[in-house]
């Protein structure tokens, strides 16, 4: 989606072996194909892949797949120090023969997804993307080849113009570094693929996961970019349905071709608000990148922890906002259903399990979530949710808005309010008190 309108296929996590069977019945000379594989696993499913289109006879000169290399992100996830020569050498030996293979992927979701910033997340993706054209140039290929081959990798959630300020800043950003390795102005272009946020997919209430993708995939195409992957609604229950499957697919394909999204060149482009909030994201994620260069580049701040400690200190602050609902969540700490049925699906084996001492995969539902369970663990063992009574005093124009704040409070966190009939209090009666026996003489 967006400028050329070019899409994606993923591949799921399975036996190497059987990639080729899996791309049987695909066009591999027309539709690129992205891998997205393990760090231990990278260079192997990166053979298969190109073994795949050599079965398909597909000419080297045609082959347009992305091999999407991303050891300084595998390093991050896994805990372990970044190693890019053995990778940038591997992609060196390719790219010769097939000059329009993609690959490497400068992946800026790795903090989007443990809860940093926007300014960190285009930051840290600049810096990545630096760090892959250096080492491929030190393998043999000019920073202008080298550049074309990189593709950059965003996170895009429901805070519509943030994303589109995000990616209008990083392609500025792309530009610059560019421009100070001594690429032409016309080849300083930037292959840009959002996602939509795996960090703002709910649990609870998840069919509101719906409408959250639908902004994130429609500020994705506003902002520019290349290609939009949707996450199913129900990814973070567990492996998606064909339902779910559907309506992702289905929700880039009615903005490509019934509201035209990708016929407009930077539509938000002008707009004061856009163009000002473009500027000042610009300007902090350069500012993290040159820190981040100054202390050694991405690398060493993956292995140092400096990194990680970053994106740490935004996720305290994030998680302070979340938990006092200045940060809203529909469904979750607001309007809560107190009597959902929490959906089921079965585990996803491609969903990738945090490794301690690495980077965390966090959602900012996930605190409220966990009380939620708690609370349905609690009902299944006693038969009756935990609950609190909910006091009225005065008339209800006077209590309704803070019972109602009370109750979406407590459901939120999995609790029940009760208010068995409604509590008054009187006028105290004025001027001195008479006994009944007085009052009769």
């Amino acid at each position: 989606m967006g400028g050329r309108g070019r899409r994606h296929r993923h591949t799921r996590r399975g036996p190497l072996s059987r990639l080729g069977e899996a791309l049987t019945d695909v066009y591999l000379d027309l539709a690129p194909v992205v891998l997205s594989a393990p760090g231990p696993h990278a260079l192997d499913a990166a053979r298969a892949l190109l073994r795949a289109h050599a079965d398909a006879d597909v000419p080297d000169g045609r082959v347009i797949s992305h091999l999407g290399l991303d050891p300084l992100s595998a390093a991050a996830r896994a805990g372990e120090r970044p190693d890019v020569a053995d990778a940038a050498r591997f992609a060196a030996e390719h790219a010769a023969r097939h000059p329009r293979l993609g690959l490497f992927v400068a992946d800026g979701t790795l903090v989007h997804d443990a809860g940093g910033s926007e300014a960190q997340e285009i930051g840290s993706a600049v810096a990545a993307g630096t760090a892959y054209l250096r080492a491929l140039a030190d393998a043999g290929i000019e920073p202008a080849d080298a550049a074309r081959r990189i593709e950059f990798r965003l996170a895009a959630n429901a805070d519509q113009f943030s994303v589109i300020a995000k990616l209008r800043a990083v392609r500025a950003m792309w530009n610059q570094v560019l421009e100070a390795c001594g690429v032409p102005a016309d080849q300083r272009g930037m292959s840009l693929h959002a996602t939509t946020s795996d960090a703002m997919l709910t649990r609870r209430d998840p069919h509101v996961n719906m409408l959250r993708a639908t902004v994130a995939c429609f500020a994705a195409g506003v902002g520019g970019a290349d290609a939009v992957t949707v996450a199913p609604f129900d990814s973070a229950v567990g492996l998606p349905d064909d339902f779910a499957r559907r309506i992702a697919r289905n929700t880039q394909s009615l903005l490509i071709e019934e509201s035209h999204l990708a016929q407009v060149i930077d539509p938000a482009g002008g707009s004061f608000y856009v163009e000002a909030l473009t500027r000042d994201l610009y300007g902090a994620g350069w500012a993290f990148f040159q820190e981040t260069e100054r202390t050694g580049g991405i690398g060493a701040a993956i292995e140092h922890g400096e990194l990680r400690a970053a994106v740490d200190r935004v996720w305290e602050r994030r998680r302070h906002d979340l938990a006092r609902r200045t940060a809203p969540l529909t469904g979750v700490s607001e309007f809560p259903d107190p009597h959902e049925k929490p959906l089921v699906r079965e585990p996803d084996p491609a969903r990738r399990r945090p490794v301690p001492g690495g980077f965390p995969a966090r959602r900012y539902a996930q605190d409220y979530e966990a009380l939620r369970d708690r609370s349905d663990a609690h009902t299944a063992a006693t038969g009756h949710r935990p609950g609190a009574f909910l006091v009225t005093l005065g008339p209800v124009a006077a209590h309704t808005a803070r019972a109602s704040f009370a109750t979406n409070l407590l459901a939120a966190g999995g609790s029940r309010p009760t208010t068995r009939g409604r509590s008054t209090t009187r006028r105290p009666p004025r001027g001195p008190s008479r006994s009944p026996a007085a009052g009769s003489r």
